[in-house]
């Protein structure tokens, strides 16, 4: 596959967990465990029972000044169907986007920026207050485990695999946070495994600085970002936040220009659509071709 084809699937697999969010608030279930749903489930593409098993939920405090809103925010999955680029063994962890009022609320958090627990430069305290809340929750009734990288770690080094990070919009920055997290827990456990992280839609996640350490730290990742998307914008430059460096394969900043064959009609919500992100990078994505657009 192309790497642009391979953008496509990425930002579909983010746009699924979304979908699932949407399924559990449906049925009042925020509480409980999100079922990967059947192949050929509609308005899914690529995360259903067809090719994945779901091993654990991630799971964060919407509310974060009084922590009273535990709610899911993705899935640790593994392939055990081939569907390209996932070969059977492969993980993806996938974090889910901003669904509601309140969600929109933490992020505009994200402005006022705080000293970054990791390393140098400075992160969204929206974003980050999020991510510090994220446990990992299997889907058998066990315990939420607040060491979410190290415990994601020692499930891969139990059956090792390549492991895929995504995240669209605030799913991209809370994803950054975690790959950052999770090399060294899987270097640590599982040396040899592969880690390939992709962010879509991103919101600025860190100060120059936090940006320049973490090109530097951090072996590989894929930024992409659509030209006219507004939230990729933010939080401003002016504050001293930027976007992550691109830099050879190993770092790859992609924006897609305006226009671009594929794109959805000019609209905020639009701009911002994993939909619109897929069909842009990959015409030739059926899957794609075939979802609704918002």
């Amino acid at each position: 596959m192309t790497p642009y084809q391979i953008y496509a699937v990425m930002v579909l697999c983010a746009r699924d967990v979304d979908v699932i969010w949407h399924v559990l608030d449906a049925a009042g279930n925020q509480g409980g465990n999100p079922a990967l749903p059947p192949a050929g489930t509609p308005g899914l593409g690529y995360v259903t029972a067809a090719s994945f098993d779901a091993l654990a939920q991630l799971r964060c405090d919407d509310t974060i000044i009084s922590k009273g809103n535990n709610v899911y925010y993705g899935l640790v999955l593994r392939c055990h169907t081939a569907t390209a680029p996932f070969v059977p063994g492969d993980y993806l962890v996938a974090v889910r986007g901003t669904m509601d009022t309140e969600e929109w609320f933490n992020d505009a958090l994200a402005l006022l920026p705080r000293n970054s627990p990791r390393g140098p430069g400075q992160v969204g305290e929206g974003f980050w207050d999020i991510y510090d809340t994220m446990t990992l929750n299997d889907l058998a009734g066990g315990g939420a485990q607040a060491n979410v990288a190290p415990a994601i770690a020692a499930m891969v080094a139990a059956r090792p695999g390549k492991v895929w990070v995504v995240g669209h919009s605030l799913g991209a920055a809370l994803a950054t946070y975690l790959a950052a997290d999770l090399q060294p827990a899987l270097k640590a456990a599982a040396p040899a495994v592969e880690m390939d992280p992709y962010f879509f839609a991103s919101p600025k996640t860190g100060t120059g600085d936090y940006v320049a350490n973490y090109q530097r730290t951090i072996a590989t990742y894929s930024l992409v970002n659509y030209a006219v998307d507004v939230v990729p914008m933010v939080p401003p430059d002016l504050l001293g936040y930027s976007a992550l460096n691109g830099g050879g394969p190993s770092h790859d900043v992609h924006i897609i220009s305006y226009p671009t064959a594929g794109g959805l009609p000019n609209s905020l919500a639009n701009n911002h659509s994993p939909v619109g992100y897929a069909r842009m990078l990959d015409p030739a994505n059926a899957i794609a071709a075939a979802l609704p657009a918002p």
